[in-house]
């Protein structure tokens, strides 16, 4: 999946965004309470709502593999990476795991992309809950790449801004558990985060660090 707000072809108004990637994997926009967003939220983000990702017909409950992204799972026993572009000055949170910024706004979550104690950082339940973080904090009010490029053994590394600052991290969720892509700026509890997203990448495979330096080089001047 590929949904860019800086792309007119990615933008539908206050429907949905558009998948670049030609899965047709798009993102049904909604306000806090289920309305429509106005069209600035392709322009200035938003406050306080709700991007569902659609996961053609994948269930929700916790211990169902999503569908519907080529062959992502969600398992962390399988190669994948999601890359993105965030601003975000968002703070406090879920106090296991923080702000989310891709995850499931539900009880029966096992892993979560937040932002924890001011760091991009991997929230995941392998029996207790643990978090795997990057050194750079990324709620300064600037834009930052963020990239968590998960391994078939279960480590992941967490890049920011062009650099690998967390490598070989545990990333493993108890068994039969997945990574749910429900939510794009809402968790645990219902709470949003207020941030603004410019692109995101979902890929059902490990990128290299030489794809991941491509994708940061390719397209940072759209946003710093």
């Amino acid at each position: 999946m590929h949904v860019d707000a800086g792309n007119f072809a990615s933008r539908n108004g206050n429907t949905s965004g558009i998948d670049l990637s030609g899965y047709s994997n798009n993102l049904n926009l909604g306000g806090q309470s289920g309305g429509s967003l106005s069209d600035n939220f392709w322009w200035e983000g938003r406050s306080g709502g709700l991007a569902d990702f659609e996961r053609n017909g994948g269930s929700t409950a916790s211990n169902v593999a999503h569908t519907g992204y080529g062959t992502f799972t969600g398992r962390t026993n399988l190669g994948f990476c999601i890359d993105f572009w965030i601003k975000t000055t968002a703070t406090g949170g879920w106090s296991n795991g923080g702000k989310t910024i891709i995850g499931r706004n539900n009880g029966d979550i096992y892993s979560n992309i937040t932002i924890y104690s001011n760091k991009l950082n991997f929230n995941h339940y392998p029996g207790s809950w643990q978090n795997e973080s990057s050194t750079t904090s990324i709620n300064d009010g600037n834009w930052h790449h963020c990239v968590l490029n998960n391994y078939s053994n279960e480590t992941i590394d967490i890049w920011v801004d062009g650099t690998k600052e967390n490598t070989g991290a545990d990333s493993s969720i108890s068994s039969g558990r997945y990574f749910k892509m429900d939510s794009l700026g809402r968790g645990y509890s219902n709470e949003n985060t207020d941030m603004d997203i410019g692109q995101i990448r979902v890929y059902d495979t490990t990128l290299t660090d030489t794809q991941i330096l491509q994708n940061y080089n390719a397209t940072k001047t759209n946003f710093i």
